[in-house]
């Protein structure tokens, strides 16, 4: 229990220097993703209040201005930058030190332990939002090699998220 223990922390050691890059990649994307949903809303209740201008009757006056109390509001939750930031910071680093803390505990559980170890960040030649990995843990008894794929996904409809995806390969030695 105390091997594995002490294998789970010197991966993320480890991993967390090699993934230095990559999350603050992901933490920046999700604070602007987060920012960018404010204005999105704006937009959108701007262009009902837009439609219903057109049609204005003493009952679209109300639902108007309704509307506009609605877009004022989320205009001073977004002005609210530092807050904000700090808000969307926090909860996509909990959201990628989940995922991060799962990708330790499946490697440790494929038998990647802490000494000798390599970790060695390798090109996939696809996609910039690719990062891989080939993760090396050799003993006299066997060589455990780890391919660690991350794929990072972002776009303007959904929240950036990333998949963490292994391959392992046990061979054994004679």
């Amino acid at each position: 229990m105390l091997r594995i223990k002490q294998a789970t922390e010197t991966l993320k050691n480890l991993l967390t220097i090699e993934l230095v890059d990559f999350k603050e990649r992901f933490l920046n994307s999700f604070v602007d993703y987060k920012f960018n949903e404010f204005t999105m809303q704006i937009l959108r209740i701007q262009k009902r209040i837009d439609e219903k201008l057109s049609k204005t009757t003493s009952e679209t006056d109300s639902y108007i201005k309704g509307l506009e109390y609605q877009k004022n509001l989320i205009e001073k939750q977004r002005s609210l930058k530092a807050t904000n930031t700090l808000k969307f910071i926090n909860e996509a680093a909990e959201n990628f030190n989940t995922k991060f803390n799962r990708l330790v505990d499946e490697l440790v559980k494929h038998g990647v332990r802490s000494y000798p170890l390599t970790i060695e960040a390798i090109s996939s030649g696809s996609t910039e939002n690719d990062f891989n990995f080939l993760i090396t843990h050799k003993t006299t008894i066997k060589t455990v090699q780890v391919y660690a794929r991350i794929i990072f996904a972002e776009g303007l409809i959904n929240a950036p998220h990333y998949r963490f995806i292994i391959t392992a390969n046990k061979n054994l030695i004679h």
